[in-house]
């Protein structure tokens, strides 16, 4: 189809607050949405078509393209005025997605495709999806569950959490806590410049992770049983194992080393003003659940039990 007669076909200018139209779609058509202001909710359906809800302001335009193997939808107000729109999308389940906007939350649940969703002020929440996700928020929490594939999730200002995830990992935050629950990944890179990281999880025996933060802590949920290697450094911190084994001293004060197993799988823990701790991960799943329930972390300084 032209992109002359997607517009003829899809331009909708409605005069009340709401549009509801549906557009069908073949295999490997990719959505792409911009929104500035107002929430996008994408939802799965086994039907060939998309459904696009919009509640918006009077007078204003919802644009609809399909063009080139790409959905595009985008919206206006009155003489191309910036507008307030909150959509609800029902999408194929093999669909991908690419999703962004500027003040306003984005959640996705149940696709199966490529995921692509920023926002500058709003949470983001991610539930499913495979291959390619990519997920990121400057004032919000970004939150990515129960997916396969490749997951990178950012957030400058607030947390990151990243819970029953299978494939390798990016997650990252400036000023939040990083929480990983139950990750199945052969590789993982989570850091904190000011917050702290936690993590739970099975241990890749080719795996490698690396676990870093400056001035926050990092706690570790490890089985004794784990087939891991790991390298803890530390400069303004202490380190502390309570899983039954101890830290083999590399350079006292700074440097540590442990072998679980094998030590087939390397793990990497960093921090630069924070302490280090290993521990269960039924201990570490505790901490995270009260932190979930609002509880603050104790701000934990070296104590006698430091290596």
């Amino acid at each position: 189809m032209s992109t002359l007669a997607a517009l003829a076909l899809a331009l909708l200018t409605s005069s009340t607050p709401r549009t509801d139209t549906t557009v069908a779609v073949t295999t490997g058509t990719r959505l792409e949405l911009e929104n500035l202001m107002g929430d996008v909710s994408v939802d799965a359906w086994t039907r060939s078509s998309v459904r696009i809800v919009a509640s918006h302001g009077r007078g204003s335009t919802v644009s609809v393209e399909l063009d080139h193997g790409s959905l595009m939808i985008s919206a206006e107000g009155r003489m191309g005025a910036p507008t307030t729109v909150d959509y609800q999308l029902t999408v194929p389940q093999w669909m991908a997605v690419q999703l962004s906007g500027m003040d306003g939350d984005i959640k996705v649940s149940g696709t199966r495709g490529t995921i692509h969703a920023e926002t500058v002020k709003g949470d983001v929440k991610i539930e499913g999806g495979s291959g390619a996700i990519t997920v990121a928020s400057i004032e919000g929490t970004v939150r990515v569950e129960a997916t396969r594939g490749n997951v990178e999730a950012t957030s400058v200002n607030q947390d990151v959490w990243v819970i029953g995830v299978t494939g390798p990992l990016t997650a990252e935050s400036v000023n939040g806590q990083v929480v990983l629950d139950r990750v199945a990944s052969p590789r993982i890179e989570a850091s904190s410049v000011n917050g702290n990281v936690m993590f739970t999880g099975t241990i890749v025996p080719s795996g490698a992770y690396h676990f870093s933060s400056h001035n926050g802590h990092l706690r570790v949920g490890l089985a004794e049983a784990a087939n891991v290697s790991v390298d803890a450094t530390t400069y303004q911190g202490g380190v502390h194992s309570a899983i039954g084994r101890s830290f083999e001293v590399v350079k006292k004060g700074r440097r540590y080393r442990m072998k679980l197993g094998m030590g087939a799988a390397s793990m990497e823990l960093e921090s630069f003003n924070g302490r280090i701790l290993l521990d269960t991960p039924e201990a570490i799943q505790k901490l995270i659940a009260r932190y979930q329930a609002g509880d603050e972390l104790e701000d934990e300084s070296e104590d006698e039990n430091d290596e």
